[in-house]
């Protein structure tokens, strides 16, 4: 028997005995990689699944290394890996030794044997086994697998070098090291030029290292030194000597670039006149195609554009302009066909009365053969069938109408006489205002040369003597009293140059206080703008820094205002001031109509700070009226500090026999809660004896009860000082 599997079983009855194996998965693949490429990890979705990591192309029969890491746990352990080709039948199983037990990063590896696979994708899977106590790759019920999805690529190797057809740079010659010298891309084993990348571009058997004219086949045809693949002119050893693009072995005139341009079958370099076919036809040393007149040797003698071959008047450049039948070389009057028809000497086209032989006397641009008033340049301008030379007035249709003398055409006022008396721009006839050069300029109805205030319509408004055009204030008789630059009909405070500054309502010229719209509003008589307290008739008597319309403590400093219990008294005079002992609601009935005068127990102010003021409506010994009478006692200490006890008393008029009165319970009243009496058929503290001894029989109980109640108060009052 083999010895590691004796081994083994001896271990599984030890651990079978102390340390129990677990059943479930207890080995956690952490990282994978084939070939050493990147590693795969197991999917976050499904550890049973790799992702991430690489794959490896190789051909059939390569052996492919796959490195595994992973940890054991719960008391497991890892004795041999199995490799499987899905869906190929191919596996194997690798021992490892010695076996591994729990531990974290722990690895180990398998080798696949490629050997027989077809070309293409597989998937691979990798299983973890617990030996014991089976033996490896046997224990069906203790083991853990992953998948890695297209990790192993199979490819063709016809040459069997190890290399993938589509990789191998030599697939049918074995080079298993792929060595390519020119890097072309064809492995040395098969490169005819292994130094040449590419081997030989013209195809003309040398390898381009050896070729001199490696892109041209005939290697310098024409024997100029340039290779015909960069020689434009491979067979023209001459490259186109001149320049017109055609090659010297075929062009007809290879020194000729324009190659007999006019066609006369003599090549340009020896053409006398290269571009005219006829070379000279009229002999005039010009070259027919720059002879602007080839055929005329005087080339145009007059110069009209007409050659003389074909020109009727060949030295009259104007050609007969005047189209009398007479050249103008010999024509007196050259463009004239009458030539000077009014015999003035003058030709006809430069004669501007070719029909008048004083030629406009008058010089008004009409000839005198069509002019009505020959000698009058103006046509008898005022139209009054007066021509110019016997009009005296040519310019005035009317002839002086008003008769000063002056023509109308030149009198400013051709109806005015007196030719604008006030020299306005306005003639008399027509002019309101035939004395006034303003023509009432206020426009009030009232000429300026009678007018008082002839540029202010209103003529002095506000009766100051001063015209409103000039007057600054033209409706304000005191002319801005104040001086605030506000007339008194637009100013609110005619008397105030501030013009109620503090916007009170008041002008300063009335205003006790013009800055201070509250005018003094603590009564201090010191203005708001100058009071530091302004709300404070005692400008801050206790000198904290705080007026006392905010001070929570009124005459003590405290300028910090702490008020610990937010009562809005501040700690320093906030005081437990009360009133105890505050009497019970009364009810009493008097013997008439009138009332009755009663005295009562006052309460006593407590806990207060300083002296305590107490005061009371109505007061002890007070005449009570029939009805009910409020009675207020209030408590006020030397901090403000207030304390009230309220009661009622009830006074209704005696209809039965007397010593039949009686009081009614009392209730909560002035914050402070009270006990009602009981009925009696007196009370003795009401002390009626004063009022008649109506309730004699009890008189020596009330004195009695008198006594004793005040000994309880200076019993409370001395407790209280303590």
């Amino acid at each position: 028997m083999n010895r590691k599997i004796v081994i083994k079983a001896i271990l599984a009855g030890i651990l079978a005995a102390f340390w129990p194996v677990s059943a479930q998965a207890a080995r956690v693949f952490n990282t994978l990689s084939v070939d050493g490429g990147t590693a795969w990890v197991p999917s976050q979705g499904d550890a049973e699944v790799g992702e991430g990591g690489s794959s490896v192309t190789v051909a059939p029969g390569t052996a492919v290394n796959v490195d595994i890491n992973l940890d054991l746990t719960d008391e497991s352990q890892w004795g041999s890996t199995r490799w499987d080709v899905i869906n190929t039948g191919a596996f194997g199983c690798q021992d490892i030794d010695p076996d591994f037990f729990v531990g974290t990063n722990l690895g180990s590896s398998v080798t696949i044997d490629t050997t027989g696979l077809n070309p293409g994708t597989y998937d691979v899977k990798i299983t973890a086994y617990t030996d014991i106590p089976n033996g490896p790759c046997t224990n069906l019920n203790f083991n853990d697998f992953i998948i890695l999805t297209g990790a192993l690529i199979i490819c063709d190797d016809a040459d069997g070098d190890g290399v993938c057809g589509e990789d191998d740079n030599c697939p049918g010659t074995p080079n298993p090291n792929q060595e390519d010298g020119d890097g072309d891309g064809v492995g040395d084993v098969c490169d005819e030029c292994p130094q040449d990348n590419p081997d030989d571009s013209d195809n003309d058997g040398l390898c381009d290292s050896e070729d001199e004219c490696p892109n041209d086949p005939d290697n310098d045809a024409d024997n100029d030194g340039l290779c015909g693949d960069v020689d434009p002119f491979p067979n023209d050893p001459d490259n186109d000597a001149d320049g017109d693009g055609i090659g010297g072995d075929v062009d007809e005139c290879p020194n000729d670039a324009d190659n007999d341009a006019d066609g006369d079958g003599i090549c340009g370099d020896v053409d006398e006149c290269p571009n005219d076919p006829d070379n000279d036809a009229d002999d005039d040393g010009i070259c027919g195609d720059v002879d602007e007149c080839p055929n005329d040797p005087d080339n145009d003698a007059d110069g009209d554009g007409l050659c003389g071959d074909v020109d009727p008047f060949p030295n009259d450049p104007d050609n007969d302009a005047d189209g009398d039948g007479i050249g103008g070389d010999v024509d007196e009057c050259p463009n004239d066909a009458d030539n000077d028809a009014d015999g003035d000497g003058i030709c006809g086209d430069v004669d501007e009365c070719p029909n008048d032989p004083d030629n406009d006397a008058d010089d008004d641009g009409i000839c005198g053969d069509v002019d009505e008033c020959p000698n009058d340049p103006d046509n008898d301008a005022d139209n009054d069938g007066l021509c110019g030379d016997v009009d005296p007035f040519p310019n005035d249709p009317d002839d002086d109408a008003d008769g000063d003398g002056i023509g109308g055409d030149v009198d400013e006022c051709p109806n005015d006489a007196d030719n604008d008396a006030d020299d306005d721009g306005i003639c008399g006839d027509v002019d309101e205002c035939p004395n006034d050069p303003n023509n009432d300029a206020d426009d009030d109805g009232i000429c300026g040369d009678v007018d008082e205030c002839p540029n202010d319509p209103n003529n002095d408004a506000d009766n100051d003597d001063i015209c409103g055009d000039v007057d600054d204030c033209p409706n304000d008789p005191n002319n801005d009293a104040d001086g605030d630059g506000l007339c008194a009909d637009e100013d609110p405070f005619p008397n105030d140059p501030d013009n109620d500054a503090d916007d009170d309502g008041l002008g300063g010229d009335v205003d006790p206080c013009p800055n201070d719209p509250n005018n003094d509003a603590d009564g201090d008589g010191v203005c708001g703008n100058e009071d530091p307290f302004p709300n404070d008739p005692d400008n801050d008597a206790d000198g904290d820094g705080v007026g006392g319309d905010v001070d929570n403590c009124v005459n003590i400093h405290n300028p910090n205002q702490n008020d610990a219990d937010g009562d809005g008294i501040g700690d320093v005079c906030d005081s437990d001031l009360a009133l105890e002992g505050c009497p019970e609601d009364l009810t009493i009935t008097a013997d008439t109509d009138e009332g009755v005068s009663l005295n009562f127990e006052m309460p006593v102010a407590v806990n207060g700070l300083g002296d305590v003021a107490v005061t009371v409506d109505p007061e002890p010994g007070s005449s009570f009226p029939v009805g009910t009478t409020n009675v207020v006692v209030t408590a006020t200490d030397d901090f403000g500090k207030t304390a009230i006890c309220a009661f009622k008393v009830t006074v209704t008029a005696d209809t039965e026999p007397a010593g039949q009165t009686e009081t009614t319970p009392g209730t909560e009243t002035g914050g402070t809660t009270t006990t009602g009496g009981t009925n009696l058929p007196c009370n003795p503290l009401l002390n009626q004896s004063l009022f008649g001894f109506a309730c004699a029989p009890c008189f020596l109980a009330g004195m009695v009860l008198t006594f004793l109640g005040m000994i309880g108060m200076r019993q409370r009052m001395i407790r209280r000082r303590r």
